[in-house]
């Protein structure tokens, strides 16, 4: 089973334009009887605290000024969705993206974009996935986390309302400041620019500028 687009299925072939209008499938959880849905966030060892988290504000007009290609090289079944994934834990998550997204998009980088684990690449971190040009020029870290742990349609509010709470010493439902310490810690200590929180219903790109952390809308799966 696929899951179909509303793009025309009379084409055997795709432009950048037409790849880029697919919506990936949703997500099905599912609770295993030999274990529950975790919702406990690992502290990570290379996890920083920024000086400041704002909102990346001209991140959709970046976005949006980019003009895709509309000349049809790409076959059409290399980018056909596999079945609706069903997920349990990150594990999970990791091979829905690979499949869904990550997999697409490497074709359309070509010989300039790989998506790899961090164990493939010259990393001194532990992102979940890293976007490279090869071993030596890393792109994008991208960390990867259930809907358990991360749910929010304002990250930034969100972590600075946990921030000050923390600081205040109470306690924030459904915490962020793990999640955002972690990649920021990922981007600071590989010195990397560009980063990626994602649960694959909801995804948030990061730039790193020194200490200070800007974070996009929320972009949702559809």
């Amino acid at each position: 089973m696929t899951y179909s687009s509303s793009l025309p299925c009379n084409s055997t072939v795709f432009s950048e334009s037409d790849v880029l209008s697919l919506v990936p499938p949703p997500i099905t959880y599912v609770h295993r009887r030999d274990r529950g849905p975790s919702t406990a966030t690992t502290i990570s060892t290379w996890s920083r605290t920024p000086t400041n988290v704002f909102n990346w504000n001209e991140f959709l007009n970046g976005v949006k000024s980019y003009i895709p290609s509309d000349d049809p090289v790409y076959e059409k079944d290399d980018f056909r969705f596999k079945k609706a994934p069903v997920v349990s834990n990150e594990s999970d998550l990791y091979s829905a993206l690979d499949r869904n997204i990550y997999d697409m998009l490497s074709q359309l980088a070509g010989p300039e974009g790989h998506f790899g684990s961090h164990s493939a690449v010259a990393m001194k971190t532990e992102a979940d996935r890293i976007l490279y040009v090869n071993p030596e020029h890393l792109r994008l870290a991208i960390e990867v986390k259930t809907k358990y742990v991360m749910s929010t349609n304002d990250l930034v509010q969100k972590y600075n309302e946990d921030i000050a709470n923390h600081n205040e010493e109470l306690i924030s439902q459904n915490s962020t400041i793990y999640q955002v310490q972690q990649i920021f810690g990922y981007l600071s200590w590989d010195q990397l620019q560009y980063g990626v929180l994602t649960t694959y219903e909801q995804t948030w790109f990061l730039k790193r500028n020194l200490s200070t952390l800007y974070v996009s809308p929320t972009i949702n799966r559809d």
